[in-house]
């Protein structure tokens, strides 16, 4: 019997598959995957924008804390742009300021490395103080300033000879400091001594008491008003005998304050 082509022996329908070619898989589905934890990156363009923003951050215009924390004699201008010196009722008010900081135990934290390093290059001074060389009289700790912010005049009883007028000139004239501040202390041991009964001293302490018996004669012998006056007697002298401080507050580039530093508070208070 012959057999249809159509029909293989066995009833098996004949693969309609053409010779050489396979037959397609089908592939499993894959499972889904789960969101990914991973923090997605911003865009590009959100990522200049930032780093423009912090780029003007770096380069904005300074501020007047950050002059005086500095230190140098610097302040901002008011329209925000740039750097102009401070003149020396500005520089009074910052010391006072200061001094306020250092009675509520409250002073800055400087970065003295950074500053000794920035002052190789010269001195940067705001303030030319002639003070009593009394230990416990500190004007840095005093005012809270950084160091090379002061330049120091230290006499007994903060008195003034040629010597102490030539160093007060250094620093009004050659460093341009825009305020001399003449700085007594309650307590103070040279006018006490020359308070006494004949105010006599043996040595060179005879020419501190020299200079100091003046006002202490004016106050009566009594201590707390021989500081006072001993204060405005050096003041007088600072500017009867130096042409160049005369010069320099005629001018308008120069303040000079007295004031008294109370040893029991540490108080600065301005002396007229």
């Amino acid at each position: 019997m012959r057999c249809s082509p159509s029909v293989r022996p066995g009833g098996a329908r004949p693969s309609r598959s053409r010779p050489g070619r396979r037959r397609r898989r089908v592939r499993p589905a894959r499972p889904r995957r789960l969101p990914s934890r991973r923090r997605r990156r911003p865009p590009r363009r959100r990522v200049r924008r930032r780093r423009m923003r912090e780029r003007r951050g770096k380069r904005r215009p300074a501020r007047r804390d950050d002059c005086v924390a500095a230190g140098p004699r610097l302040q901002a201008r008011p329209n925000g742009g740039g750097r102009c010196r401070m003149d020396g009722k500005q520089v009074w008010a910052e010391m006072r300021e200061g001094n306020r900081r250092f009675v509520r135990g409250e002073r800055r934290a400087y970065d003295f490395a950074a500053r000794r390093a920035e002052l190789l290059a010269g001195q940067k001074c705001r303030v030319t103080l002639l003070t009593c060389s009394d230990s416990r009289v500190v004007p840095e700790f005093i005012f809270d300033v950084n160091l090379g912010d002061l330049f120091d005049v230290e006499t007994a009883g903060n008195v003034v000879d040629e010597v102490g007028l030539g160093t007060i000139e250094y620093g009004v004239e050659h460093l341009g400091t825009p305020l001399l501040l003449i700085l007594g202390h309650t307590r103070c041991g040279a006018v006490t001594a020359c308070c006494g009964e004949d105010g006599r001293a043996h040595g060179h302490l005879g020419s501190v008491m020299d200079r100091l018996t003046p006002a202490v004669e004016r106050a009566g012998r009594d201590v707390d008003r021989a500081i006072l006056e001993n204060l405005r007697q050096t003041k007088r002298e600072i500017l009867e005998q130096s042409e160049v401080v005369r010069r320099r507050v005629a001018e308008g580039r120069l303040e000079v304050v007295t004031a008294l530093y109370r040893l029991e508070t540490g108080e600065v208070e301005p002396v007229e």
